[in-house]
């Protein structure tokens, strides 16, 4: 490893430690290589600046200054205080953008302001299963192939339609043509090809 890779590599500890925890806990598709170097560089400096902007507050002087662009611009000798200190708000600042990011704030925004209609999920499958139509619903998943219906609470769910996997409880299973009991289980998993399925959603319960 050269000095220089070595340096950068300390440089951007901050946004590389965020990065990864955004990835974690906003449901996405795989990040390629150059995306996660993106968000690093930016979530980096937003650690940086948050830093810099805390430390002036305490300090009592202004303008923030941010030892990283002299490391960087001019080879000076890294600040080791401060990449530890960022490294620490890493966690902080990943958690507000991951909480603005899953609760679609941007989204929103530019749906009030008439910009864009994009809702900010993946899918409509995630968009269905992370709104609030499944609070209090009763599932009923229909297999027309199997002729079967299948009746129950979501406990858990793919983040995405290519997945397609759910996880139901106090399951109630029925032949879907007769709607003739069949019998019930305490929880099935539950996956098939996009197209075999129809989800009905059901206030209150059965």
């Amino acid at each position: 490893m050269t000095e220089l890779t070595l340096r950068l590599a300390l440089l951007f500890l901050p946004g590389i430690i965020c990065a990864l925890l955004v990835e974690k806990l906003v449901p996405t598709s795989a990040w390629s290589t150059a995306r996660l170097a993106l968000y690093a560089l930016v979530l980096g400096l937003a650690c940086y600046l948050i830093y810099a902007v805390v430390e002036t507050v305490f300090a009592g002087q202004w303008p923030p200054s941010v030892d990283i662009l002299g490391s960087l611009a001019n080879n000076e000798p890294l600040d080791f205080s401060e990449i530890l200190l960022a490294t620490a708000l890493a966690p902080i600042v990943a958690l507000g953008v991951s909480f603005a990011l899953n609760k679609h704030w941007i989204n929103r925004l530019a749906k009030t302001l008439d910009v864009s209609n994009r809702f900010g999920d993946i899918d409509v499958w995630a968009r269905t299963f992370n709104s609030r139509v499944l609070q209090d619903a009763w599932v009923v998943v229909r297999d027309f192939d199997r002729d079967l219906a299948l009746e129950g609470w979501v406990n858990a769910f793919a983040e995405t339609h290519d997945v397609n996997e759910l996880l139901l409880r106090d399951v109630r299973i029925y032949q879907s043509s007769t709607s003739k009991f069949l019998y019930e289980v305490d929880s099935m998993y539950l996956t098939r090809p996009k197209d075999k399925l129809t989800i009905e959603f059901r206030r209150g319960g059965a």
